[in-house]
């Protein structure tokens, strides 16, 4: 079934494809959601992508949120990636390959917060993961 008008973000494939077939398709599936679309520093992400991350680590749960702030200091937007380690103690050694991950698929290195596990919100469905608390600048667009 296709669906219409639903901010589901794909790219579309024309091209023959491997096995004979000629339809289009979308390469990868859904990639997102336009509407959860993150636009930090210039990169735009997903909260997919967070995800396909945080789960390829077995220490940490499968839980996480995205944090967008503004420090009040220097006017500059902030991007923290709250996760639940397993255990506190494997923590120092994850932190690097974590930010590595993240920047090579987000094309950004947000902060990384790390909170007890069962700290954040289980979700039985469509899980809320964006958390916009950016200060918007008065007659900017968008703002």
């Amino acid at each position: 079934m296709v669906r219409y008008w639903s901010n589901d973000l794909g790219s579309l494939d024309k091209r023959k494809c491997k096995c004979g077939r000629t339809h289009a398709r979308s390469v990868g599936g859904i990639l997102g959601r336009a509407d959860d679309m993150v636009i930090y520093k210039g990169a735009k992400f997903y909260p997919v992508q967070v995800e396909k991350v945080v789960r390829s680590f077995c220490e940490l749960s499968d839980e996480f949120c995205i944090e967008l702030t503004t420090d009040p200091r220097l006017s500059i937007d902030i991007c923290t990636v709250v996760v639940e380690c397993k255990r506190e103690e494997d923590i120092p050694r994850i932190r690097p390959s974590l930010k590595k991950g993240l920047k090579e698929e987000c094309q950004v290195t947000p902060e990384i917060k790390f909170v007890p596990f069962n700290t954040l919100e289980r979700t039985t469905f469509k899980a809320k993961r964006i958390f916009d608390r950016r200060e918007r600048k008065r007659g900017s667009i968008g703002g």
